[in-house]
C-alpha cells in the first residue's frame, strides 16, 4: 500500500470489539487495520513528523481505528462536528467520555481507496480537540498568534475590508476578547448561555461599528450572528439549513470560510461554523492545511495517556 490505505476491509480479519459506547454501539477494528493505519500516518506529510508521538497514542489506544458500518454511521455523524462533510469512506471523531478518538474506516466501500492525506487530516483535526480538552491554557498560548489573526481577517472579510497594519492593530483589543470569552465556552444540551452570546455580538457591534458599517447592517449581522448560533447548536445539520436560507447567516458562514483561504490559500472542506463558538476549531482546521504543522508535536505532546 504505498501510496494509499486501500480500501481491503470488505471481509475484515479477525474484527474484535474495542469499545462501546452510548451502551449499545459497538466498535470493531483488527491487528491488520491498526497496521494499515499506521503505515498510513507514516507516509503522510501531515503526520510524518509527529509519527513516534501517533504511534504511541495509537498502542495506548487513545487513537483507536475502527470499521465503519451502517449502524454506527448515524451515531457517528451525531458526533462529528464537521457538517458538511459528505458520506465519505473515512471519518473521525474525539469522544471526550471515554478520552479517545476513533477513525472509522468503511468496510463496505466501492471508492477503492482511503487516501493518506486524509486519514492524516481526520487525525490531526481532532487530536487538536482532544489537546486543547487535555489542556486548554497552554493549548491558548501555543495557537493564540493564530487564532489572533483568523479572527482579524475574519472581521475584514466580513465587513469587506482590506487588512491594513493600523486596522489589525486598532481590531486587535477585540479580537482578543473575543478570543478569550468564548475559549472556555461550555455548551449544556446544546444550550448556550444567552449572556455568553450577547458578549459575542457586541464584539461584533464595536468592530463593525469601527469599520463604519451602517447601523441597519450590523443589527441584522447580529441578529443573523444569534440566529445561526442556536440553530447549529439545538438542532445540527438542519438547523444549519434552514439558518443559511437567511443571507446574514449565509455571509456569516462563508466570510470564516473564505479567511482560511486567504491564510492558507488552501480551499477547506469542511463548512465552517464551530469558530464562532470554539476558537480550537480554528487551530483543528488549519492543522489540516499544514499551515500550523510545527506547532502540531508540541500540541499531541499536551495529550494525558490515561
Amino acid at each position: 500500500m504505498s501510496e494509499n490505505l486501500q480500501e481491503l476491509f470488505a471481509a475484515p480479519l479477525n474484527p474484535k470489539l474495542v469499545a462501546v459506547l452510548d451502551k449499545n454501539t459497538k466498535f470493531y477494528s483488527s491487528n491488520y487495520l491498526i497496521s494499515e493505519y499506521k503505515k498510513s500516518l507514516a507516509k503522510s506529510e501531515y503526520t510524518a513528523k509527529a509519527y513516534s508521538l501517533l504511534n504511541n497514542l495509537i498502542n495506548d489506544k487513545i487513537i483507536i481505528p475502527v470499521y465503519m458500518s451502517s449502524n454506527i454511521l448515524t451515531y457517528s455523524f451525531y458526533k462529528i462536528f464537521k457538517d458538511s462533510n459528505p458520506v465519505s469512506n473515512a471519518l473521525a471523531f474525539y469522544d471526550p467520555a471515554s478520552n479517545r478518538i476513533f477513525v472509522l474506516i468503511d468496510k463496505n466501500t466501492t471508492l477503492g481507496f482511503v487516501s493518506n492525506e486524509w486519514i492524516a487530516k481526520l487525525t490531526v483535526h481532532e487530536l487538536m480537540h482532544m489537546s486543547c480538552a487535555h489542556g486548554k491554557d497552554r493549548f491558548k498560548k501555543l495557537f493564540f498568534n493564530d487564532y489572533q489573526d483568523y479572527y482579524s481577517y475574519f472581521f475584514h472579510i466580513l465587513c469587506e475590508k482590506d487588512p491594513t497594519n493600523k486596522t489589525m492593530k486598532d481590531i486587535s483589543p477585540f479580537v482578543k476578547e473575543y478570543i478569550n470569552i468564548f475559549h472556555n465556552v461550555e455548551v449544556h444540551n446544546g444550550n448556550l448561555e444567552t449572556a455568553i452570546i450577547k458578549k459575542g455580538f457586541n464584539i461584533f457591534y464595536k468592530i463593525m461599528k469601527y469599520f463604519n458599517i451602517e447601523e441597519n447592517t450590523i443589527k441584522d449581522t447580529q441578529d443573523g450572528y444569534k440566529y445561526l448560533l442556536i440553530m447549529y447548536l439545538k438542532y445540527g445539520v438542519p438547523g444549519i439549513i434552514k439558518a443559511i436560507s437567511y443571507k446574514e447567516c449565509k455571509n456569516l458562514i462563508l466570510s470564516l470560510k473564505n479567511t482560511y483561504y486567504f491564510m492558507t490559500r488552501k480551499k477547506i472542506q469542511t463548512l465552517a461554523i464551530q469558530e464562532l463558538i470554539f476558537p480550537s476549531e480554528v487551530a483543528a482546521v488549519l492543522s489540516e492545511t499544514g499551515y500550523v504543522n510545527n506547532k502540531i508535536p508540541s500540541a499531541i505532546k499536551m495529550i494525558k495517556h490515561k
